[in-house]
């Protein structure tokens, strides 16, 4: 049965699929929103999931209300604006919201596999009513570019030179694990901090000290990955390793944050 997507989610759920159904149909979206205000309609008359600041729960929605919790804070900058300034300042130069319409040099093609493992294109979709959560198109390099950035900040002083992107207190407060603390889940951001906890007796290595976040979309799968050289301080360089691992396949996370952390300790423990 078709859905029209002017529906909210609740009102899909309720009036078209299954949960899983109106979940698969969200990530198909094709509608295009000019602005992130526009694209709050999706959502905005949704009844809430728990009370504010009584449950973990999370949602990419939340990021599109960031997003424009941003634009209001920046006097209405459209939050494709400070895209752009955000990524030239650091560098970024292949990082951009994932439009339709332009030609983009060097852009992937996305992927699925059907239960039977056949390899095939997915549909096209809109990202426009995600952007902030999900909507951006990048390279590996670009995401070591912005890592470093947050592991720098993390390290520094507001009087370090080259100034950070972001205050340490920033970065520590992103990375504290707040309403779920058993998943670890912070501002953004997945935090394993450091423990004693080891490994078998054969690799004794300590497997903590993670910060992360995964990515599942229609036809892509990524991760980002820090692990802070504890113990030292930012000498104008950052300290530790940043992992990123991009796929251009959907549903491809299995074994996706076990081989990032893999990558960190193998180079953490490099002389």
């Amino acid at each position: 049965m078709a859905c029209a997507f002017s529906l909210t989610r609740k009102e899909i759920n309720r009036t078209c699929f299954t949960d899983e159904d109106a979940k698969e149909k969200e990530l198909l979206h094709r509608n295009q929103y000019k602005t992130v205000k526009e694209a709050l309609v999706l959502f905005q008359n949704d009844e809430l999931e728990s009370n504010p600041g009584s449950k973990y729960g999370y949602t990419t929605h939340g990021f599109t209300v960031l997003s424009a919790v941003l634009e209001g804070a920046a006097d209405g900058k459209a939050f494709e604006k400070q895209v752009k300034e955000l990524t030239k300042e650091l560098g970024m130069h292949d990082t951009q919201l994932d439009l339709n319409l332009p030609l983009i040099a060097n852009r992937s093609r996305y992927y699925y596999r059907k239960p039977n493992s056949v390899l095939v294109n997915v549909p096209e979709v809109d990202n426009s009513y995600k952007w902030a959560g999900g909507g951006l198109l990048s390279t590996v390099s670009d995401l070591l570019v912005f890592g470093n950035a947050v592991l720098y900040s993390y390290q520094s002083d507001p009087s370090a030179v080259p100034k950070p992107l972001l205050k340490s207190t920033t970065v520590r407060h992103f990375w504290t694990p707040a309403l779920d603390k058993e998943r670890g889940y912070g501002l953004g951001w997945v935090a394993e901090p450091r423990s004693e906890i080891n490994g078998p007796k054969s690799r004794p290595w300590n497997r903590t000290n993670f910060f992360y976040h995964t990515g599942g979309a229609v036809g892509a799968t990524s991760i980002l990955l820090i692990k802070p050289n504890d113990g030292k301080e930012a000498d104008g360089h950052p300290s530790g390793v940043c992992v990123s691992i991009l796929i251009n396949l959907q549903n491809a996370s299995h074994g996706l944050l076990p081989l990032a952390q893999n990558i960190a300790q193998a180079f953490d423990a490099s002389p």
